[in-house]
C-alpha cells in the first residue's frame, strides 16, 4: 500500500515498512484473481460494469483507510518502539 497516508509518512522519517502489512501474492493467486474478475466482467450487465468500479474503489479507499488507521495506532502505542535507533524493545520477528 505505498499509496497510504502512513506509509508516506514512514518514508520520510526513513523508517522501514512493518513486515505485517506487507503481503506476497503468488502469480498464481494473481491468476485466480485475474480469471474471476474476467468472469464476472464478461457475465455483467455493460451498465453495471461502473457501479462494480465505484465498489472496487470504494473498498479500496477503506483498505487504505485501515491501514492508516492502525499504523497511527501502533505509532500512538509506542512509537519509539517503531524507530530503527531505539534498541530498548526492538521489535519482535515474524515468521515467514
Amino acid at each position: 500500500m505505498p499509496w497510504s497516508n502512513w506509509f508516506n509518512k514512514q518514508a520520510k522519517k526513513r523508517r522501514k515498512v512493518e513486515p505485517w502489512v506487507l503481503a506476497d501474492v503468488t502469480l498464481e493467486e494473481e491468476l485466480h484473481v485475474e480469471i474471476f474478475l474476467r468472469h464476472v466482467i464478461e457475465t455483467l450487465d455493460p451498465n453495471d460494469i461502473p457501479d462494480l468500479i465505484s465498489a472496487f474503489a470504494k473498498e479500496n479507499f477503506r483498505l487504505v483507510k485501515i491501514i492508516n488507521q492502525a499504523g497511527d495506532h501502533i505509532d500512538k502505542i509506542d512509537p519509539k518502539s517503531s524507530s530503527p535507533k531505539s534498541k530498548r524493545n526492538p521489535s519482535p520477528r515474524l515468521p515467514h
